[in-house]
Formats: structure tokens, sequence, C-alpha cells
């Protein structure tokens, strides 16, 4: 009996182990693709009336949006997914973009990641092939 609960200690500590070194990794590896984000410029102008879908992916840091266009303008951004991992929300940006009618808008203070990833997926939406 007490050679199996040593056995199965450490499996478990084996497996803790090695989900902290890939979560590690992960988080590394998110990190440098993050800094070499950068947001492009969107010519509204070009972009028909329509409703786009776009998302952008850094596996800890997600987001997908529907991005409503109506006379050149950006008139609505749907939120359809955001996940955020260990760092703060970024939702208010939408509302910042739709203002501006700009992606080039300030980060989230505290959500540097999330707005740069949620900044992307528009810019993804609305860089689709009219």
């Amino acid at each position: 009996m007490k050679k199996k609960l040593l056995v199965a200690g450490v499996c478990l500590a084996v497996l803790v182990i090695g989900m902290g070194v890939f979560g590690f990794t992960a988080y590394n590896r998110m990190v440098k693709e993050l800094d070499q984000v950068t947001i492009g410029q969107i010519d509204l102008g070009g972009v028909p009336d329509g409703t786009y879908q776009g998302e952008y992916d850094l596996v800890l840091v997600k987001a997908a949006v529907l991005v409503h266009v109506a006379d050149g303008r950006i008139d609505k951004i749907d939120l359809l997914e955001h996940i955020h991992g260990r760092g703060g929300a970024a939702e208010s940006i939408l509302t910042d973009v739709v203002q501006a009618q700009s992606l080039q808008v300030d980060t989230v203070t505290g959500a540097t990641g999330s707005s740069k990833v949620i900044l992307k997926a528009v810019e993804t939406a609305l860089s689709q092939p009219q």
C-alpha cells in the first residue's frame, strides 16, 4: 500500500512539474510574440459596408471580434471571445477604436497584451480581401 502511494506521489509530482514548465515556456513565448505585434493602419474608405470577423491568438491571450462597418465608418465592434490569461482585460479599448475610427489608440493600462491582441483581431477582420 505504501509503495503504491509513493508511486502515485512521484507521478503527481512529475505531472505538476511538467505542467509548470509547459506553462512557463508558453508564457515566455507569448511575451516574446507580443513584443513583435504591430498594429497597422486601416483605410476605412476602402472597406465596404458589412460585418467582418477576425481573431488573433497567442495561446494564452486570444480575441475574436465582429466589426460592423457602415458608411465608411466602424459602427460597432462585438467581442465574441476574449481570453486574457493572467493579464488584465482590455474590452474598453473597443470603445476607443469606434470613437477614434482608428486602431491607433492607447492600450489599456495593465492590459497591454490583451489590448494588442484585441486590436490585432480588429485589424485582421478589416484586412480581409474585399
